[in-house]
């Protein structure tokens, strides 16, 4: 299946097919948010990963 780079490029089969198999052997799934001026300021590899404390409160 080859490993994606960036999920805006996958059709939308391959995504939930994606979405199944991380689902099967996730401990915790979050969705962050970073906004387009985070991610202009910081640069998109930093400002991907800037969700993902957000992301990650709560779950257990």
């Amino acid at each position: 299946m080859g490993r994606p780079t960036d999920s805006k490029l996958l059709s939308a089969k391959r995504r939930e097919k994606l979405f199944a198999l991380i689902s099967a052997v996730a401990v915790a799934i979050g969705i962050g948010r970073t906004e387009v001026e985070e991610v202009d300021r910081l640069n998109v590899v930093l400002g991907g990963n800037g969700g993902a404390p957000a992301g990650g409160r709560g779950t257990t």
